[in-house]
């Protein structure tokens, strides 16, 4: 895995860059960590609100790009908003 700061290597098509899901699992894995180790409630609702979009993008996979929008949309409206949405 490349180091921090340091460019990914190009490939054939362009640079190569993360994909958000790539993203967002390595930080639900660090959350999980510091959650496991040390019973942190900021990690267990960073766990609870990852585990909360996932399951959002579940729903909507496969779904046309407006319906996808709408309904992260209004996840934005309920009590505790996704940070991405």
């Amino acid at each position: 895995m490349p180091r921090v700061g340091r460019p990914l290597p190009p490939t054939a098509r362009g640079p190569l860059r993360r994909s958000e899901g790539s993203v967002s699992a390595g930080a639900r894995r660090k959350l999980c960590e510091v959650h496991d180790s040390h019973r942190s409630t900021i990690a267990a609702e960073g766990l609870r609100r990852t585990a909360a979009m996932y399951a959002i993008e579940k729903a909507v996979r496969g779904e046309p790009p407006d319906v996808r929008l709408a309904v992260r949309q209004q996840s934005r409206n309920e009590s505790h908003p996704l940070p991405w949405a």
